[in-house]
């Protein structure tokens, strides 16, 4: 199931009656990645045990079972579970959206290879159009630009870098994702082309 710190407030108000009323010896166990996102009325009715995360190398480990190394690197690094990684393993997208950003990362500065991602990857109204495939293209893109040798100096990476990290903060909320991608391709274009 989901994590209950992402439940909705009527959810919340049904394990809070849950909780206040329970029938006989029943037991319930509500997960949640982040405690502040319970109700403090249902904190303060349950006990809490908290587990240690698992560490981006044990992830790296468990993930390398479904994917290659470096995919698992990335997935790993970006907090990505280990369903999602399994269900993306055959995925024919997920190679999509990797081959896209290596392909990328060699050409960024050439208006075909722009053109090709508009033409042939993110097109509009296609399965690779969606906020998930593109925030793992903008992930990959950066793995690749702090990881490989992409002929860039070392301040034209920390812009390429810095403007990334800004295009991942901008998916966290509803975007335009045709627009934020021309924006994304034509800031690191100017960078890659001093």
């Amino acid at each position: 199931g989901r994590a209950f710190d992402t439940a909705t407030a009527s959810s919340s108000n049904s394990l809070l009656k849950f909780i206040e009323e329970p029938a006989g010896e029943i037991y319930g166990i509500v997960l949640a990645d982040e405690k502040s996102g319970v109700l403090p009325t249902i904190q303060s009715r349950c006990q809490t045990i908290a587990f240690r995360p698992a560490s981006t190398q044990e992830k790296v480990e468990r993930f390398a079972q479904w994917v290659d190394q470096e995919s698992a690197q990335v997935l790993a690094q970006y907090g990505y579970s280990e369903q999602l990684v399994q269900q993306w393993a055959e995925s024919e997208e997920f190679q999509a959206i990797k081959y896209a950003a290596q392909q990328y990362v060699q050409n960024w500065d050439s208006h075909e290879t722009i053109f090709d991602m508009q033409t042939t990857v993110f097109v509009p109204r296609t399965a690779l159009m969606n906020k998930q495939w593109v925030q793992l293209w903008v992930q990959w893109v950066y793995y690749c630009t702090k990881h490989h040798d992409v002929g860039l100096s070392l301040q034209q990476k920390a812009k390429v870098q810095t403007i990334l990290v800004e295009a991942l903060d901008t998916l966290r909320i509803p975007v335009d994702l045709a627009l934020f991608l021309d924006q994304l391709y034509s800031k690191i274009r100017k960078v890659v082309i001093e």
